[in-house]
C-alpha cells in the first residue's frame, strides 16, 4: 500500500508513484510499446507486462532483475503473482494459452492444459488470477464457447491440474 504502479500505453512504460504523497518514485521507458497490467508480491517486488512481447520484473526499489520473453504468446498482456510470490501467471491478448514463470527469475514453470479447439469459438485468455490460497488458476477475457458466452478457465491443483470452463457474460472478462 506505499506504492501505486502505472503501466502506460504507447512507449512511455511504467511510472511508480508514492502513496499518499502521489510523488515520482520510479520510472521506466524502456518499453517498445504499450503495457497494460501490473501486479506487487507481498515482498513488494513489481511485474509488468508490455505487448511488446516482454514480462519485466523488479524489486523492491523497482530496480529491473530481469526481462523475458514468455513461450506461448507474442504479446503478454496480465500477469499476476500467486499469493507467496513463487509464481507468476501471464495471459496474453493474442491466445488461449497462458504461462506460469517462477516469481524470480521469469523462467518457464510450465503451462496449464489450453482449452481445445473443439470446444471453443475463439478468444484470447488475457486476464490472469490466483485464487487467496493459491489453489486455483483463473483466466478470462475474450474466450467463448459457441452461443457467444465468455469462459472464466479454472485450473486447480495451483494451475497444474485439469482445467474446466464457468460460462459467465456476453461482456469480455477483464
Amino acid at each position: 500500500g506505499r506504492f501505486l504502479a502505472a503501466v502506460l500505453g504507447g512507449r512511455a512504460g511504467l511510472r511508480v508513484f508514492k502513496v499518499p504523497e502521489f510523488t515520482p518514485a520510479a520510472t521506466d521507458g524502456s518499453y517498445a510499446s504499450a503495457s497494460f497490467w501490473a501486479d506487487f508480491d507481498r515482498e513488494g517486488r513489481l511485474a509488468t507486462s508490455s505487448v511488446d512481447g516482454s514480462v519485466r520484473l523488479y524489486d523492491r526499489d523497482f530496480r529491473l532483475l530481469t526481462k523475458s520473453v514468455p513461450a506461448k504468446g507474442k504479446h503478454p498482456y496480465g500477469v499476476a503473482f500467486s499469493p507467496d510470490g513463487q509464481l507468476l501467471a501471464v495471459g496474453y491478448v493474442d491466445s488461449t494459452h497462458v504461462d506460469v514463470l517462477s516469481g524470480q527469475t521469469l523462467s518457464l514453470q510450465f503451462s496449464p492444459e489450453p482449452p481445445a479447439t473443439a470446444t471453443a469459438a475463439a478468444g484470447t485468455l488475457n486476464s490472469v488470477a490466483w485464487s487467496a490460497d493459491g489453489a486455483t488458476l483463473m483466466a478470462g477475457g475474450r474466450y467463448q464457447n459457441q452461443a457467444g458466452i465468455k469462459l472464466l478457465r479454472l485450473w486447480r491443483n495451483a494451475g497444474r491440474g485439469a482445467a474446466a470452463d464457468v460460462p459467465t457474460t456476453a461482456g469480455t472478462i477483464m
